[in-house]
């Protein structure tokens, strides 16, 4: 509590911006190659509905 509330909250702030994703973290670019490759598809077919 020796920090003001404005400088607590910035650096709480920082802190979540520099962290990583949990997915990205344990498992790498998988996870978001394949959920961006799923969405692209649903989207496909959706257009040619």
């Amino acid at each position: 509590m020796d920090a003001p509330k404005e400088d607590r909250k910035q650096q709480k702030q920082q802190r979540r911006a520099e962290k990583e994703p949990f997915l990205n973290k344990w498992f790498g670019v998988m996870p978001l190659s394949a959920a961006l490759f799923y969405r692209n598809v649903k989207n496909k077919r959706k257009k040619s509905s």
